[in-house]
């Protein structure tokens, strides 16, 4: 009865957390996050907003020494540096847990370390935000992929070039030869990327079209296709067109795999259709929910935080 008494003590009581972004990621979603805001409450979860301060930029895109010193000022704004159970400076940590928005690696590791739980995890963040790692854990996962390389190798034209931190479409390229590739190199170059961020892929055989599915906890929470007759790339936030759609036993089994790898908690995984298959393409870490909203009645606001609560008891 005891037992019984106290786990439901532990279920009601509220759990204190982050809400991180940076300013820009902010600027851009700030429905999302007043939505957030105002449901968490009803299921116990008191997120208190936190913003990178990175000048109007997205996080990513700071060279990475600023990267870093952001990052451990902070750190030290969330009295994260202290050790674990001791955040709040009292022998024990009132904040429990990390919803992450940003794209920051780093970030998710170093609050993990200091006992916090994260959604998602680091290594999710670190695999899921670097393309060529995510294309690299792909084949060692026995995944299918597009041939993919770093730019300063050889590939057959045309070809997809892209930054390794790229996101939601942008600083990626359709080169057809090599004056092309060293133009759009040279940008990219300009930008204060190295060449190891750099990767070049084989284009998919129907350029504009691919699959994003969202997962929740592991279980698949939709899917939506993507298409564009205008561009290559079918992103919704480029004027991709799109319609629900529903996986294939294929893509499920990709999907299993890479959950039993990773244990992410949502995040969506996107598939480019090439010569008859779905091909992984990659994993949105910072996952945005626009499409879920348009096309169906869910909330996947209250349908994260619900996760989230259930995560922590």
């Amino acid at each position: 009865m005891h037992e019984q008494k106290g786990s439901i003590e532990k279920a009601i009581m509220k759990k204190k957390g982050w809400l991180i972004y940076d300013e820009a990621g902010l600027k851009r979603n700030i429905w999302f996050v007043e939505h957030l805001l105002e449901c968490a409450p009803k299921y116990g979860l008191e997120p208190e907003l936190k913003v990178l301060p990175t000048e109007g930029m997205e996080y990513r895109e700071l060279p990475v020494q600023k990267q870093q010193m952001i990052l451990q000022e902070f750190l030290k704004d969330l009295g994260a540096e202290k050790q674990p159970n001791d955040i709040d400076g009292v022998g024990s940590s009132a904040y429990v847990f990390a919803i992450v928005r940003v794209i920051a690696p780093m970030l998710s590791h170093a609050l993990e370390q200091h006992g916090i739980r994260v959604f998602n995890n680091g290594m999710t963040a670190q695999i899921a935000n670097d393309k060529y790692l995510t294309y690299r854990k792909a084949l060692e996962w026995e995944i299918p992929v597009l041939d993919t390389c770093l730019a300063e190798k050889e590939l057959d034209y045309p070809q997809v070039i892209k930054a390794t931190t790229g996101h939601g479409g942008s600083q990626v390229y359709w080169v057809s030869d090599a004056g092309q590739k060293e133009t759009v190199l040279q940008e990219l170059l300009m930008k204060g990327m190295n060449k190891k961020e750099i990767i070049c892929q084989r284009p998919c055989s129907d350029p504009g079209k691919d699959m994003r599915v969202y997962v929740l906890g592991g279980e698949i929470y939709g899917a939506v296709l993507r298409s564009s007759d205008k561009d290559f790339r079918s992103n919704f936030s480029l004027g991709g067109q799109i319609a629900l759609a529903e996986p294939t036993e294929e893509q499920r089994q990709v999907i299993k795999r890479l959950y039993d790898k990773l244990h992410f908690d949502f995040v969506g995984i996107d598939f480019i259709a090439h010569e008859g298959a779905w091909m992984l393409n990659e994993i949105e870490d910072v996952v945005g929910t626009r499409m879920v909203y348009q096309l169906t009645d869910k909330d996947p606001v209250q349908d994260y935080l619900r996760y989230i609560l259930a995560a922590l008891i």
